[in-house]
């Protein structure tokens, strides 16, 4: 595991049912918004299994992208195997300055790592909602905003049913 990973903190959050199962709490979470994502190869499925990110400016996300394509730094991926979270594997990424921005020569491309999205919402730690919008359970947010505290800036918390019930800011 990277040395840089900062363990998360104790969750706060948890909550256990009179049998004393964890109830799991889910939010949805916006990866900053890049330039373009290109999807470049699929799988039999139709799923994007390698994606091109180009960027207009220095990122410092740790989740990127949209549409239901996102990549996400690869401390964050190797810490979220290490963790054993449940709904994703990984796929390639080329980054890429985006052609048509100014002083691209000072764009530092981000390392990440495209994160295949195969969970069921509500069910596995990271899935996509019908919207095509990134779910993650309590567990996966809070180490995402432990490592980027900008991501509670738009993210929501969702009902049983998947419908956001706050914002988080």
């Amino acid at each position: 595991m990277d040395s840089n990973c900062p363990e998360p903190g104790p969750i706060m959050r948890n909550n256990y049912d009179g049998d004393g199962f964890r109830i799991v709490t889910y939010y949805k979470v916006d990866g900053s918004a890049n330039a373009h994502v290109e999807e470049i190869e699929f799988d039999n499925n139709g799923i994007a299994v390698a994606a091109e990110f180009y960027f207009d400016y220095t990122k410092t996300r740790e989740v990127m992208g949209r549409y239901g394509i996102f990549g996400v730094t690869r401390s964050l991926f190797e810490l979220l195997v290490v963790k054993g979270f449940t709904g994703f594997h990984a796929g390639r990424v080329k980054s890429m300055t985006w052609p048509y921005v100014d002083h691209s020569d000072y764009i530092q491309l981000p390392d990440i790592i495209l994160l295949i999205v195969t969970g069921s919402p509500m069910v596995d730690d990271i899935a996509l909602n019908a919207r095509q919008e990134l779910v993650v359970s309590d567990r996966v947010y809070e180490i995402i905003e432990a490592r980027d505290p900008g991501i509670a800036a738009t993210a929501s918390e969702l009902d049983s049913s998947g419908r956001s019930i706050d914002s988080l800011m």
